[in-house]
């Protein structure tokens, strides 16, 4: 017996193509010179999930732009780097834009949503 919703193809890829990172050096070797998102999520906080839908969406609509999840829980560490990497306060969820190793765009909470941040990387 399965509760709740079967995710639909759609679904799965955009999932599959975010790549979750627990290690900085894995973070920093993911990171092109092109655009790539950083999304730090916490499982222990419903606005994340809802925030992960929209970047889900993006990742969807755009599967050439690296997507990096950090679990903020799991991997503290990673995400207080990022923090201090790209001098932003740290937020979850928070989404970053990163563009030849500069954050040219950050944002948190409601603000992250697959228009802001195709706007952010266009």
């Amino acid at each position: 017996m399965s509760f709740g919703r079967k995710r639909g193809a759609d679904e799965q890829k955009a999932a599959s193509s975010i790549r979750k990172v627990t290690g900085s050096d894995e973070l920093l070797s993911a990171l092109g010179e092109g655009p790539a998102i950083i999304y730090k999520h916490s499982n222990r906080c419903a606005l994340c999930f809802r925030t992960l839908k929209e970047v889900q969406k993006f990742s969807q609509r755009h599967p050439d732009v690296p997507v990096l999840m950090i679990d903020v829980v799991k991997n503290r560490s990673v995400s207080n780097l990022v923090a201090e990497e790209y001098h932003v306060v740290h937020q979850s969820p928070q989404a970053l834009v990163i563009r030849e190793g500069v954050s040219v765009w950050d944002a948190s909470h409601l603000s992250i949503t697959a228009g802001e941040l195709e706007r952010a990387i266009a």
